[in-house]
């Protein structure tokens, strides 16, 4: 049976590592099942060992990571790209540009918050590490969840989360058509088994939307935005070259610590659910 559990210690990096090739979750169902089951039942993240990846092209190593983004759903476009694969790397001289594309600390949120169906899976291939930081830190919803009822307040802020209504507003350096409003949905923050977060979307929210604003709201996401603070002062992990992280965007928070240097480049893919 696969232990979906993970050591958590003083770290936040709630992933599961799999042992399994890269070619057999390609190739081979069971190892699929594995890889679904560890990302929609357990700790909601693993990482695999994809370094022979590495000798092949961009080009090639790009079309390899979108046929295991095809396998476990429906790599998507992002953004303003070309290519369904990002390419994560900091990107100074750009006017507004997205957490991704900063050297300085990315804090814990949930992508693509302001569509109706947040894609679900990321996956992040790691092409060049950064010489100093970068750790990635992920944050399990369960674990989360059980910090936060630990905190004096923290029943209360899971039930204002859970039970109200938010504001995510896209922005603008995501915008691809501007003709077009702004994506903008209306959600909570917390369920039972899923999280949408991050805090620049649900502030531009507000900005649109004041008639949803409130002082509770206000405060329930100030707490929650503080909590998830402190976990990142604890250790995270540098992906090393050809290690990949595949993270439930609907399980799961994902971080990065700051870095100094801007060689850093991940390739990453943006995965639909697979139709019911």
């Amino acid at each position: 049976m696969l232990n979906t559990q993970v050591d958590q210690s003083d770290s936040t990096f709630d992933v599961l590592p799999m042992s399994m090739s890269i070619e057999k979750v390609l190739t081979e169902d069971q190892s699929l099942a594995d890889v679904r089951t560890a990302l929609d039942k357990g700790s909601g993240s693993i990482l695999l060992d994809a370094s022979q990846w590495l000798d092949l092209c961009d080009v090639d190593c790009q079309n390899e990571l979108i046929k295991l983004g095809n396998r476990l759903g429906k790599v998507v476009q992002r953004g303003k790209t070309e290519s369904p694969i990002w390419r994560v790397e900091s990107k100074p001289d750009k006017a507004m540009p997205s957490f991704s594309e900063q050297s300085n600390d990315a804090p814990f949120h949930t992508d693509a918050s302001y569509y109706p169906a947040p894609m679900k899976y990321l996956i992040f291939l790691s092409i060049t590490p950064a010489s100093q930081g970068g750790e990635n830190l992920i944050l399990s919803h369960r674990r989360l969840l059980d910090s936060l009822r630990e905190k004096e307040n923290g029943r209360e802020i899971i039930s204002i989360l859970s039970q109200s209504e938010f504001p995510f507003s896209m922005s603008p350096s995501f915008h691809v058509d501007s003709s077009k409003e702004l994506p903008l949905e209306v959600a909570p923050v917390l369920s039972d088994d899923s999280i949408r977060f991050q805090i620049k979307a649900i502030r531009n929210g507000f900005h649109r939307k004041p008639e949803l604003m409130s002082t509770k709201k206000v405060y329930a996401i100030e707490q929650l935005e503080s909590h998830l603070a402190g976990f990142m002062k604890n250790r995270g992990e540098k992906l090393k070259a050809g290690q990949m992280l595949i993270v439930n965007n609907w399980r799961a928070l994902h971080a990065r610590k700051a870095f100094g240097n801007e060689k850093r480049l991940l390739f990453r893919a943006s995965v639909e659910a697979e139709l019911e």
